[in-house]
């Protein structure tokens, strides 16, 4: 279980505290696929849309499952895959391995309608990860993966191959506001709400300056203190969350979010992130590695050490993967799922419909955690291995 602190956390100085005064440093998950699944996750390489990313984001999944088996089938799977995913009881392994806190990706078109509307079932399924974080000792911090128009061109924030959030500011900039503005309203009270991640890895197109990044995320933070002077704003940067040219401090609480990979490199090392060491003594804000991983258990612990070693919060991307092992559980491919990803993926032909319902709802039971390949290895940093013996 995590340990107790008190009130609203907040920022101070390079540290995040309670409202004692305790120091307070973030250690947990991004539970990437929680609500809406990336492809690559599940081993969806592929497609016509994000051909350069070679995989394609959740409404083009979900659209080519509806195609392949019927639209009651591809909606009793992905019910299905939602609760098996990230459970309740993931949820208490984490506070159990030693984390404090979850980052829960959102996509704004769980919650709201093209036309604007709310949708309460999708702020349920966010009010559902909340509660159970509560009961488990758990922070959440929210995590605008997908905002409208798409900050990126990319499967992970279910853009189409074009970042509209920037080409198209007149439209997407003032409904990105909106989603905040009722995110705050909905949570401005939720001590158990960490903060707010404003923009998922964003990515300026040409011709677009940096300036603009950082305007918008101000706008939104203006925003949410209409409604909420509580919760912490984490700032992204350009080019996936790793530059922040130009950038200064706009709020008295908030913090700045860079992500880190070496996918198949070597250990980070201090020079790795002296560049966000440096951004921090020259704004005295937190910083916090809101994604990192996707590399073996030796790679990890070493990350997660350093990142320690020089008090900058981390969150390991992601908990679950189907097959892929560079996370604490790995999902069996489920016998026949290779086929529905063929046709998802333009790489097959289409299958009989009842054959890919039933590879389908085999494969959403094998991502339960229970039914994983667990690897212990990876909780190493969190403290969990010693505890155990």
């Amino acid at each position: 279980m995590a340990e107790s602190y008190t009130g609203f956390l907040r920022t101070k100085g390079h540290d995040i505290v309670d409202e004692d005064g305790k120091k307070f440093y973030p250690i947990g998950f991004g539970v990437g696929g929680a609500i809406y699944p990336e492809g690559y996750m599940w081993q969806m390489f592929g497609g016509p849309v994000n051909e350069q990313k070679t995989c394609e984001g959740p409404s083009y999944m979900y659209a080519k499952l509806v195609e392949l088996a019927g639209e009651e089938a591809a909606k009793n799977f992905w019910d299905a895959y939602r609760a098996n995913w990230c459970s309740e009881t993931d949820i208490a392994s984490f506070a159990e391995w030693g984390a404090n806190h979850i980052r829960l990706p959102l996509t704004y078109k769980t919650f709201m309608t093209p036309e604007g509307e709310w949708i309460e079932e999708g702020f349920a399924e966010i009010q559902k990860f909340v509660d159970w974080c509560k009961k488990y000792g758990l922070y959440v911090i929210l995590d605008l993966h997908a905002a409208p128009g798409g900050q990126n061109p990319w499967h992970f924030c279910d853009a189409l191959g074009e970042a509209l959030l920037w080409t198209q500011p007149e439209q997407y900039w003032p409904l990105t506001i909106t989603v905040w503005k009722e995110i705050a309203r909905r949570y401005k009270d939720e001590p158990f709400v960490l903060g707010y991640d404003l923009l998922n890895e964003p990515l300026l197109p040409g011709g677009h300056g940096i300036n603009e990044l950082w305007e918008i995320q101000e706008l939104i933070t203006k925003a949410i203190r209409e409604i909420d002077q509580n919760h912490i704003v984490f700032i992204e940067g350009d080019v996936y969350a790793t530059i922040f040219r130009n950038v200064s401090v706009f709020d008295s609480n908030m913090a700045f979010s860079y992500h880190l990979y070496r996918y198949n490199g070597p250990n980070v090392t201090k020079a790795d992130i002296q560049p966000y060491l440096d951004l921090r003594n020259r704004t005295n804000c937190p910083l916090w590695n809101g994604e990192t991983g996707d590399h073996h258990a030796g790679w990890w612990n070493n990350d997660l050490e350093l990142h320690k070693q020089f008090n900058i919060g981390i969150a390991m991307w992601t908990h679950k993967k189907i097959v892929t092992s560079n996370q604490p559980y790995v999902v069996e491919l489920a016998a026949g799922f290779d086929k529905v990803i063929a046709f998802e993926t333009g790489r097959g032909s289409k299958i009989d419909s009842k054959l890919a319902e039933d590879a389908m709802m085999r494969q959403a039971e094998a991502m339960k955690s229970e039914n994983c390949l667990f690897q212990p290895l990876f909780l190493k940093g969190f403290g969990w291995i010693e505890k155990k013996n």
